[in-house]
């Protein structure tokens, strides 16, 4: 009997597939769902696997020697900006792709390793090498069992090599099919081209996440998907679309399975005294809307606006910051705006804004005249408004 319960958080989606595969040992499977549980950014240690797993380092180099041929990971070597060799890269994935040649116990240095070009260009003297009988028969002996195991070995290399491309050849045509099938689903081609980069995701993979879930619930993740783009954006997290079906993301942002809140009424949360909430703000105050509230909010606690009412990237960076105070005194800026405030009601001062900067439309009110010169360190000795 297996018992299973529904997580909803903390927990990764891994293909029977991988279970099923004869060519992964317990270890490496236990390593490869290991490294599929890590974070996107994760980076593969070998020093830090033999210790999580109590191996010891060339063991640790031949499991993820077998995980690499049997295509499941891949290395890749940067260079940085002078050229130079880097640090052997792991890059992990959850299905199988044509397997690379298995690295050597040299590949699995996790730092670069510089030529020794000066002992390369000495001239090496001939010197006489020391007759070892035991080691000369060890090798007669070796060459001889080589040459007569030759033929056996070549042949059931290629039976497998026959065998592996077959593999990979059916892999590869099964996932075209399976890619083309997720084109051809309406619906879900419609929820998937709400996200932004889905080039970079498995379609694969989010469709088939897709399919498990029931109607209702495929409503819901369509009705959230804005919300959750909107605060992924806030966030600055990168989740991917596959993954937003899988965890079942849309239950954070709705509160509970049980909940009526709909997602045209889910709000993205702002944080407080953050540039994203400051744009909202005087977007309001230009428009003639009270903002007194508004003001003491999100200074406070995050400030939710519904997706529509995200602030652009246009918007924010339109946006100047100001010294709030100088020499325990507002700055003339700080002072400008704080009268212009105190007509709708705000108390714009630098011991209710408790920032030693703050975000602002622009440097000076809007239509703020006639004033003696005043010396600013930042913009010249002299500025004459």
């Amino acid at each position: 009997m297996i018992i299973r319960r529904r997580l909803t958080r903390r927990f990764t989606t891994v293909d029977n597939c991988l279970f099923d595969d004869e060519r992964l040992s317990v270890e490496a499977l236990g390593v490869l769902c290991y490294l599929l549980g890590r974070p996107n950014d994760w980076q593969v240690k070998i020093s830090q696997l033999a210790d999580k797993f109590r191996m010891g380092r060339d063991r640790t180099q031949r499991v993820i020697r077998e995980i690499i041929e049997a295509g499941y990971a891949h290395r890749e070597q940067p260079r940085d900006a002078n050229g130079k060799m880097m640090a052997v890269e792991y890059v992990v994935t959850d299905e199988p792709a044509i397997p690379e040649t298995a690295p050597d116990a040299a590949d699995f240095d996790e730092a670069p390793q510089p030529e020794n070009t000066v002992a390369a260009n000495l001239p090496q003297p001939d010197l006489p090498r020391p007759a070892n009988t035991v080691a000369a028969y060890r090798e007669d002996s070796t060459k001889t069992e080589r040459n007569k195991n030759g033929p056996e070995r070549e042949a059931r290399a290629r039976d497998t090599g026959s065998g592996q491309k077959s593999v990979r050849h059916d892999a590869g045509a099964a996932r075209a099919a399976a890619a083309d099938a997720a084109r051809a689903d309406r619906d879900f081609a419609a929820w998937w081209s709400m996200w932004d980069g889905s080039q970079d995701d498995n379609l694969v993979r989010s469709h088939a996440a897709w399919l498990r879930l029931g109607e209702a619930e495929r409503h819901t993740a369509v009705e959230f998907t804005p919300v959750a783009l909107a605060r992924r954006k806030v966030n600055r997290s990168h989740y991917r679309a596959f993954t937003y079906l899988e965890e079942r993301k849309w239950l954070d942002l709705r509160g509970s399975a049980s909940s009526t809140l709909s997602g045209k009424e889910a709000r993205v949360p702002l944080p407080p005294r953050s540039q994203a909430a400051f744009a909202v703000f005087w977007r309001r105050w230009k428009s003639g809307d009270p903002v007194k509230v508004m003001f003491s909010e999100i200074l406070q606690r995050p400030y939710g606006v519904l997706p529509g009412q995200m602030p652009s990237d246009a918007e924010i960076a339109a946006l100047v910051r100001i010294e709030v105070a100088r020499d325990g005194r507002p700055t003339a800026e700080m002072s400008a705006w704080g009268d212009e405030m105190a007509k709708a009601g705000v108390r714009f001062l630098p011991m209710e804004v408790g920032m030693p900067f703050v975000w602002v439309p622009s440097r000076w009110p809007p239509g703020y005249g006639a004033a003696p010169a005043i010396a600013d360190d930042d913009f010249g000795d002299e500025v004459r408004l």
